[in-house]
């Protein structure tokens, strides 16, 4: 609740903040209307970002209603993939699931201490790898000092060595 207010021939008069109100009916009230002002419960909602365990950003805040869903996206963090939603208590999801981005979400009264943590997955890409013409040489390739076929699925930022064999008749030329 916010407060009582009249308004007359445009003028708005704040009256009392208290939810109730007594008052007597004179000239100046008959000719204005007498309004009871409400505004929304918000709460600080935590927001983290996290792979596993490990902050991958500072956490943020938001304020976010009781009544009216505050739509929250979580950021694109170069080198992961965004994986989905964790509410904590008080967190009412107004989506369709917790794996859409943004999600719509309310808070409750029940709730303290809100957050929503943006969970994410280190990005994956293929690589593929050979020789040009498939003629001249072979092409080794090893993560940690395991061999890998061409094409592999690796974790952004794994570490890769490749190393290129010329056959008899060849050199190297470029990568």
């Amino acid at each position: 609740f916010n407060g009582w207010s009249v308004t007359q021939g445009g003028s708005k008069i704040t009256l009392s903040s208290t939810s109730s109100l007594t008052t007597q009916v004179t000239k100046a009230l008959s000719d204005g209307t007498i309004t009871a002002d409400f505004k929304e419960k918000k709460n600080t909602v935590t927001i983290s970002y996290k792979s596993g365990n490990t902050n991958l950003q500072s956490n943020t805040t938001q304020s976010v209603g009781e009544a009216k869903a505050t739509n929250i996206a979580a950021p694109t963090i170069p080198g992961y993939t965004f994986a989905g939603w964790t509410l904590g208590t008080g967190i009412v999801n107004k989506s369709a699931d917790t794996n859409v981005n943004p999600i719509s979400i309310t808070t409750n009264s029940s709730g303290s201490g809100y957050t929503l943590t943006a969970n994410y997955e280190k990005a994956k890409y293929t690589l593929t790898f050979g020789v040009r013409g498939g003629i001249g040489g072979s092409v080794k390739a090893t993560v940690g000092g395991k061999a890998i076929t061409s094409p592999s699925t690796l974790e952004h930022g794994t570490q890769i060595n490749l190393t290129a064999t010329a056959k008899d008749g060849y050199k190297f030329s470029k990568w």
